[in-house]
């Protein structure tokens, strides 16, 4: 079992707000995301890790780019973004959006917002090829994914017709640029959380799931996979504020933990994007959380130290 040493650097406070995302690609550029609590508006923010020895955001403007809520941003390494969200007007139904990042702007340019399925609490996460959402049933605790097909030209997605998969809270799903895929969700009643892992298959119609594991106590868990197969984890307690984060390792199609030498945060949400490696022994992530109703991002920079 491997250590690993954590540290984290406060990077940028944006105003209040509520379900915060972020997303962060091969390029360390970064995106945040979140709802508005004075409106409907969703707003986002373009950022780039420019300094990797003691990381560090520099942040473009604030900007609104639909309504709704709920809502969820993955970017990809050829600088395109794909939002889903929840509408305020029909909180049945569930849209997306894509967009080409302007890195040099920090702004993106974002196709029109089209609904694709209905449904609540949507997630997803993109590579190159694929994008896979997953979501809540607003009749039942089922769980659904569906996986679509980015056309870079029209600014819209290809979706598979949803399956369900498992029943829970919560749920999350993030995909390599193998097709390796992980999905995250909690127990309905907040205290366990899950995870499964699988892939794509070859015609990038469905997913092979080949485990369902109850890995460990707690609440709103977030999972991101690397293309190494490195997995970083985060997750809150089920009784209080407290906040944790794992990283592990895919071995067999199950996760082996490395121990995190970390103290834990105190947050009432937070959200997690995946680790990009800088060396053979050091790794930078970035992550968003909700403090007393204001979005802040953080970021880590985690050392193997054994």
């Amino acid at each position: 079992m491997a250590i690993y040493d954590m540290k984290s650097t406060s990077s940028r406070v944006f105003a209040n707000g509520s379900h915060p995302t972020i997303t962060m690609n091969g390029d360390l550029v970064i995106v945040a995301g979140w709802s508005s609590t004075a409106s409907s508006n969703l707003y986002y923010c373009v950022g780039n890790c420019y300094d990797t020895d003691i990381p560090t955001i520099g942040w473009g403007e604030q900007l609104t780019y639909d309504d709704g809520d709920q809502a969820t941003i993955s970017i990809n390494d050829s600088g395109y973004a794909v939002s889903v969200h929840r509408s305020t007007t029909d909180s049945n139904n569930l849209f997306y959006r894509v967009g080409k990042i302007d890195k040099e702007k920090y702004i993106i340019n974002w196709g029109e917002s089209i609904k694709f399925n209905a449904g609540t609490d949507p997630f997803l996460s993109i590579n190159e090829k694929v994008a896979v959402a997953v979501w809540s049933s607003t009749e039942s605790t089922n769980l659904y994914y569906s996986i679509g097909t980015i056309d870079t030209d029209k600014l819209t997605i290809k979706w598979s017709s949803g399956v369900k998969y498992d029943a829970g809270l919560h749920p999350t799903v993030s995909i390599n640029k193998e097709n390796d895929v992980i999905l995250g969700h909690a127990s309905a009643s907040s205290t366990n959380l899950y995870y499964q892992y699988g892939s794509v298959t070859a015609d990038l119609t469905q997913l092979k799931l080949v485990h369902n594991n109850n890995y460990d106590k707690g609440d709103s868990n977030d999972l991101t996979i690397t293309d190494g197969g490195v997995i970083w984890e985060s997750h809150k307690s089920s009784n209080d504020d407290d906040a944790f984060y794992k990283r592990g390792t895919v071995t067999n199609d199950t996760i082996t933990w490395d121990t995190l030498n970390y103290t834990v945060d105190r947050t009432t949400s937070i959200r997690i994007s995946g680790l990009q490696t800088l060396s053979s022994q050091t790794q930078v992530g970035v992550s968003i959380r909700l403090i007393d109703g204001n979005i802040e991002t953080v970021i880590q920079k985690i050392t193997k130290t054994d």
